[in-house]
């Protein structure tokens, strides 16, 4: 597919990111978001507030109705992530689906290991070959958004990078430094 077309399923991640900027809620995209919203791999993965978390099934449910999809799966895969299915039907009739996984604090064994605003604060705009703004936004320590960053095979290497960076920053957490909770 041309980088520079989109698809159904790209108008609706844009359209997502687009509300999210417009209502002022803070994100990031985590993982390869160098393709992204033309190219979309697999389930897209968003860091938000931990204030904000709690209101996302009800702004994905609003999202939805506007827009003519249904919310046909949301999951609560861990204490503070949330799995979502969007679906709706294109242009021939057939399915289509977009999953969305969203998160906002880190945890493990119910312990705070990473907080949210610790990655939006590293936050910034992605871009493309050019240095022109893409949809969304990503979080530095999560992966490369360009080829010069590198990386071929993003996924899963920088899946296990954030995870070794957590597993080496926050060490003293997983040792029950309490004072780190909220």
């Amino acid at each position: 597919m041309d980088a520079h077309v989109m698809d159904d399923r790209s108008y609706v991640l844009q359209a997502l990111f687009d509300l999210l900027e417009e209502d002022g809620i803070p994100y990031c995209v985590v993982g390869d978001v160098r393709e992204l919203p033309e190219r979309i791999a697999s389930d897209v993965d968003l860091v938000v507030p931990h204030d904000a978390f709690a209101q996302t099934p009800r702004a994905l449910a609003w999202f939805c109705r506007t827009f003519d999809l249904r919310l046909v799966q949301m999951i609560r895969h861990e204490q503070s992530a949330l799995y979502f299915i969007l679906a709706w039907s294109g242009e021939s009739g057939e399915l289509r689906t977009l999953a969305i996984d969203v998160c906002s604090d880190y945890r493990r064994a119910g312990r705070r290991l990473l907080g949210a605003e610790e990655l939006l604060a590293q936050r910034e705009r992605a871009r493309d070959e050019s240095g022109a703004s893409r949809g969304g936004r990503r979080s530095p320590a999560a992966g490369p958004a360009s080829e010069e960053e590198g990386g071929d095979e993003p996924d899963d290497a920088q899946q296990r990078v954030v995870r070794a960076r957590l597993r080496g920053e926050y060490v003293e957490r997983l040792r029950g430094d309490v004072g780190s909770e909220q």
